[in-house]
């Protein structure tokens, strides 16, 4: 009996099922088949990923279209049908396995430990070192390309890839048959691109029957343009969210009754109106994909027909001035779905437009400006719940003045930058983003997907290392001087075989020492905890940029120049980064005393007995929730304000002022954090020194005592006299008189 193999890809929403943001998968394509029989069966479906799409450019879902789509618990039993019994193939298989199981894990089906065979690693047993995109993977077997992100079509690639490397080299360890026990709910039918029936079109045929009940024959002269305005005012507000739902198409056609309007003239209406949406996203010229996209929405809306044509007429018409809705100043607004605009550029613009950004939906809120109408956010889905504004991010922008979304590509303004050799040299233009050369923006966006497939490789090969603590001012000083001694150009070669081995040791040593961290969860402080998870995730992002070294010469289109300079780049981003955080990663001594402490005696978990210590300030080797944990572990109380019975103030840096002047009027010791430990470790009855110096937090100048001494200044701007308390290091400004 042949073996038999099944290769799955996924689309999804994002890179990681186990985000903050919970990526979903949104498509899923299944290829099975033998290397003797071929492909033996197909499988691909939208799947409803409830929850914001995601990066819609990439994966070219609808969130329209994802909602009319099953869910992954309901077509779980046709995807076990399939899987069962096969052995997995997978293109970077640690993504795929990685949702496969979150969607089985929230569906709440069992299944024995799933594993799969990487195409990638295939390859490399043909190619030692050689590409890792699918594309290319197949460019190099001679395997056809088909359109890349479609999930069969990505399913197809890698099972032609498995066939014609294991047809050559024979199997290699063979991972176990994939079992998917279930228990599986009702199952509903796939459903493939372009099956659904968008949103807009239902709503625009909803619309179009019930202008059927528009009894009106004609509209009088004399309310012609009254009634147009009002009708449009109401129209645009419903289209703001470019979605007409039941009772806003309810709303238009009572309001063009109550107006006489009869059927033919609101058909005409609509078109008139239509086509100044058309001449508004022609003003440039041509129309973007995505003008075309929001055309082809509102049209189906409004029954337009073939739009196309009203953007071909060229004949003079009647025109109709849009109504255009002002939100006013002060009004709130959240973001919601992948932007074409950067998420702070959209709050950059909203702000300057006199609009208020807040980051949750509530009850008060004015605004949900969604990225699709048809998001399943859990934002998106709050606000229709309580009924709230919602409005497209096209329509918004446009409403707010910015004509520049349509057409946007989510890049900052690009401004030229020339460069003269001599008079008798040709100009070399270099065009910048930001002051930096858009030849590294390109080179990044090259390998953007490789570096995040070298990730999930790095992290597994980095997994096997074993952790272990290194001296902080060890690596401190290793990094400082690596950074040091990096050039400022370099060639290829010497990246290669010089700079990058280097680099590796150093970023090793620093992994290992943060996995030991890791390890120690119980004596490292809550700011080390989380300063590790970003650390470890730049160090690793480094790593896998330097993985791909042998690889950029496949990219023919960008020059070694450019990729050594985007790699110096990085490296040195990643060195600069890492050398004032080292001194931070390391285990807390107070901590590591209080791990060792042993609470079961009684002569120490009543050592503080009705104590009341209160911490201030910030504090190096612990927070201030973990200094008040050790004090109520020790049958004390650590309230946060200072009262009458308050044994002792602990201050740390920038202290609060009034607890220290409220400790100094009662008498109360102020000890420091040394004191404190002291304090844990023998209990009360010992009499501490006066701190020498204690500097509050305070952004107010201290007031002046009779023994202060005044000095007399001239101001440098109005050349006038005035006096002043004398204070060390204080610059001679403030004049009371020109404010200087």
């Amino acid at each position: 009996m042949s073996t038999e193999f099944v290769a799955i890809d996924f689309e999804t929403t994002g890179l990681s099922p186990n985000s903050p943001h919970s990526h979903r998968v949104i498509e899923i394509g299944i290829v099975r088949f033998s290397i003797e029989n071929g492909i033996l069966a197909e499988y691909e479906s939208v799947i409803n990923p409830q929850r914001d799409i995601g990066p819609f450019d990439i994966h070219r879902i609808s969130a329209g279209e994802a909602l009319g789509a099953p869910t992954f618990a309901e077509v779980a039993s046709d995807i076990a049908r399939l899987l069962n019994g096969a052995r997995l193939i997978a293109h970077n298989k640690n993504f795929d396995l990685r949702f496969l199981r979150s969607e089985l894990d929230r569906a709440g089906i069992k299944y024995a430990d799933l594993d799969a065979i990487c195409t990638m690693e295939l390859v490399g047993m043909i190619k030692p070192r050689g590409p890792r995109r699918l594309t290319d993977c197949c460019d190099l077997l001679g395997i056809e390309i088909l359109d890349a992100h479609r999930a069969l079509n990505d399913a197809k690639m890698a099972a032609n890839i498995a066939i014609s490397v294991l047809t050559r080299t024979g199997f290699p360890a063979l991972t176990s048959p994939v079992e998917i026990q279930g228990p599986f709910g009702e199952s509903s039918p796939p459903v493939k691109r372009g099956e659904t029936v968008p949103s807009t079109v239902t709503q625009g045929s909803y619309l179009r029957h019930i202008m059927d009940r528009l009894t009106h024959q004609e509209l009088p002269v004399s309310r012609i343009g009254l009634a147009v305005a009002e009708y449009l005012n109401l129209l645009e507000r419903a289209l703001e969210d470019r979605r007409i739902d039941q009772s806003e198409a309810d709303e238009l056609i009572d309001l063009a009754d109550r107006l006489m309007i009869p059927k033919s003239q609101l058909g005409a209406i609509h078109a008139t109106y239509f086509s100044t949406l058309c001449e508004h996203a022609l003003s440039d010229g041509s129309i973007s994909p995505d003008e075309e996209f929001d055309l082809n929405s509102v049209a189906n809306l409004l029954n337009i027909g073939d739009w196309r044509e009203i953007v071909n007429v060229s004949s003079p018409r009647s025109h109709i001035k849009s109504t255009t809705i002002q939100i006013p100043a002060g009004t709130t607004v959240c973001f919601t779905g992948s932007m074409k605009y950067p998420r702070k550029k959209c709050i950059e613009i909203a702000t300057a437009a006199g609009l208020v950004n807040v980051d949750l939906v509530s009850k008060s809120l004015d605004i949900l400006v969604v990225a699709d109408p048809d998001s399943q956010s859990s934002k998106a889905m709050k606000a229709k719940k309580y009924g709230l504004r919602i409005i497209a991010a096209t329509a918004f922008f446009e409403l707010i003045g910015d004509d520049g979304y349509a057409l946007a590509e989510e890049a900052p303004e690009i401004e030229v930058d020339l460069t003269f050799e001599s008079d008798d040299q040709p100009v070399e233009y270099i065009i910048a983003i930001g002051n930096r050369d858009v030849r590294l923006y390109e080179a990044s966006d090259a390998i953007d997907a490789d570096v995040i497939m070298a990730k999930d490789e790095v992290s597994e090969l980095l997994k096997g290392l074993p952790s272990q603590e290194f001296q902080v001012l060890e690596l401190q000083n290793q990094l400082k001087a690596l950074r040091k001694a990096i050039p400022n150009q370099a060639s290829m070669y010497q990246i290669e075989t010089d700079i990058a081995p280097k680099v590796r040791d150093v970023l090793t040593d620093v992994y290992v020492h943060l996995q030991f961290l890791q390890e120690q969860k119980n004596v490292v402080t809550q700011y080390v905890h989380y300063t590790i998870t970003s650390t470890t995730e730049s160090v690793i992002e480094s790593l896998a940029m330097l993985s791909l070294i042998p690889t950029l010469q496949n990219f023919q289109e960008i020059s070694s120049e450019i990729w050594s300079r985007l790699l110096l780049e990085q490296i040195d981003k990643t060195l600069r980064n890492l050398q004032p955080v080292m001194k931070e990663l390391t285990t807390s001594e107070f901590l590591i005393a209080e791990a060792a402490t042993d609470f079961s005696d009684s002569s120490v978990s009543t050592r503080l007995q009705d104590c009341s210590i209160v911490l201030t300030g910030t504090f190096n080797d612990f927070s201030r929730e973990e200094g008040r944990g050790a004090v109520i572990r020790r049958g004390g109380k650590s309230p946060s304000s200072i009262s009458g019975k308050t044994y002792a103030l602990i201050a740390g840096f920038d202290p609060g002022s009034s607890k220290i002047q409220q400790a100094i009027n009662a008498g109360i010791q102020i000890l420091s954090a040394e004191e404190f430990r002291t304090l844990l470790d023998e209990g009360p009855g010992r009499t501490f020194p006066a701190p020498k110096e204690i500097k509050p937090k305070s952004s107010t100048q201290p007031k002046p005592s009779k023994e202060q001494e005044y000095e007399t200044l001239t101001c440098v701007i109005c050349n006038s006299q005035f006096s002043r308390i004398r204070v060390k290091g204080r610059k001679p400004h403030n004049c009371p008189n020109c404010n200087f």
